[in-house]
């Protein structure tokens, strides 16, 4: 099981969702170790299942957490917009921003 606590905010995401920057253009996870299995092939691929999770896919997703944890219908409908944002953002940037990280490693 993965822990997603700070997938989306540094603290409560029912009080920090509003502060959420979806045009952070930093790359998570880009680990120098990662950049030899990375290939033009892999991220074009991976653009592409990223631009088939629909506006619908998000939204089952966002209402699929359950009551308890205590997420009002305004949080879950920003959270979601925010999601798809997010989704835009990156599927418009990633590819450059990938090519030209591999490059400073060659």
């Amino acid at each position: 099981m993965l822990d997603h606590t700070h997938c989306f905010t540094e603290g409560d995401l029912e009080t920090d969702i509003d502060g959420v920057d979806v045009d952070d253009s930093r790359i998570y996870g880009l680990f120098p170790e990662f950049m030899p299995h990375l290939s033009d092939n892999a991220i074009i691929a991976a653009i592409g299942r990223l631009a088939n999770v629909t506006n619908g896919d998000i939204k089952a997703a966002v209402e699929s957490v359950p009551p308890a944890w205590g997420l009002t219908q305004n949080t879950r409908d920003k959270w979601g917009q925010m999601i798809v944002a997010r989704r835009d953002k990156v599927g418009a940037t990633i590819t450059a921003a990938l090519v030209a990280q591999r490059n400073l490693w060659a």
